[in-house]
């Protein structure tokens, strides 16, 4: 807690640090947060620079990362928020040296997408100011349609936000070293992106073995404690870094078949789902004439929930050709059906990345 910091003595300050950096932790502030909107606000960024850099010094921290969220100056789309950032991290840098102390970002992870936002976003400030940041504590939380709720498009592939995942920000050049992926630490601590401790330390381990190993951030304190730390380290033991995997910044998907829209008087067989009203429906018969829910006697069956099992080959993309690692790869949702089209994680987006990934089979259970 700043407030609480800045408000121990010189020594007191000194003491907790020398603690702290001795198990290999540095102390760093952040700056602005969802409450902020600097840009819009007309604040000077050398002036903001110099006062937050003036801070760092004076109350003994190691640096400073910026969670710039002035969404209404980057939906802009005209180069401004990314102009005021650049001249911003180019002052704070004249204050705290590259090497002497931390300076990182911590964008949303559809910033990078620069083809959004008019050519520019993150990877346009990457290119001017990149050399000047530290790495990026990437918020893969709060996205539209729970876009990283999985392991797949968090780090490998994402589709509702096309190349927002690890590795396709890593294809735009950004170095992968760099590429901090950010969770909630609990599920209420953001709307979306949550993950399990052990479900996101399989996750992390498998991007170890694809040549990523930049470091976890958890949002927030306190549920992202020392015990959630040790869990998420305790799951990654043993992870064996692998091989760079390159893809490309937009992986092509084969064209997929997702369940029909419920058009009568259409013949549908059994087996086929169909969706009714923005609900799930599977028939269990050969039927041409009958509504979902029509009648007690209904051949449809509602999918209330489903637990979709995917059994692939691993496939990566490496050189521009594609191949298989070999190794059996198993992935896991359960989750409600709520509308069809507000979900990301519906059979339609598994069905996508089971494509891309090869799949053997793909089973839906209620």
């Amino acid at each position: 807690n700043y407030g609480y910091w800045i408000e121990l003595t010189a020594a007191q300050r000194a003491t907790v640090k020398s603690q702290y950096n001795a198990a290999g932790i540095a102390l760093c502030v952040s700056a602005y947060g969802s409450t902020a909107s600097p840009t819009s606000a007309g604040l000077d960024p050398v002036a903001e620079a110099q006062r937050i850099g003036a801070a760092v010094i004076q109350y003994d921290l190691d640096g400073v990362d910026i969670d710039y969220e002035d969404f209404n100056a980057f939906n802009r789309k005209d180069g401004t928020a990314e102009a005021w950032l650049i001249s911003f991290t180019t002052a704070l840098r004249k204050v705290l040296p590259v090497g002497q102390y931390i300076v990182t970002h911590a964008p949303v992870s559809p910033w990078f997408i620069s083809e959004l936002y008019g050519g520019f976003g993150y990877t346009y400030i990457d290119q001017k100011v990149g050399n000047l940041i530290d790495w990026y504590n990437v918020q893969f939380y709060n996205r539209y349609h729970r876009v990283h709720d999985l392991c797949w498009s968090t780090y490998q592939f994402s589709s509702t936000w096309p190349k927002s995942s690890v590795f396709q920000i890593a294809a735009r050049g950004i170095s992968l070293d760099k590429l901090v992926i950010g969770k909630p630490a609990g599920p209420s601590d953001a709307s979306n992106g949550y993950m399990t401790t052990s479900l996101l330390a399989s996750c992390a381990s498998q991007a170890v073995s694809m040549g990523w190993n930049a470091g976890i951030m958890a949002w927030e304190y306190p549920t992202g404690n020392s015990a959630w730390i040790k869990a998420v380290q305790a799951g990654m033991t043993g992870a064996k870094p692998g091989p760079t995997t390159t893809v490309s910044s937009r992986l092509p998907l084969p064209p997929l078949q997702p369940p029909l829209r419920f058009h009568p008087p259409p013949v549908y067989t059994g087996g086929v789902f169909v969706i009714y009203n923005n609900e799930l429906w599977k028939a269990n018969q050969w039927n041409d004439d009958e509504v979902p829910g029509g009648s007690a006697s209904t051949p449809y069956v509602p999918i209330h929930s489903f637990h979709l099992v995917l059994v692939s080959n691993h496939t990566s993309q490496s050189g521009g050709k594609s191949s298989l690692s070999g190794s059996s790869h198993l992935e896991y949702y359960r989750g409600t059906y709520d509308v069809w089209e507000a979900k990301l994680l519906t059979l339609v987006g598994l069905w996508q990345v089971g494509s891309h990934l090869g799949a053997k089979s793909i089973i839906v259970q209620r």
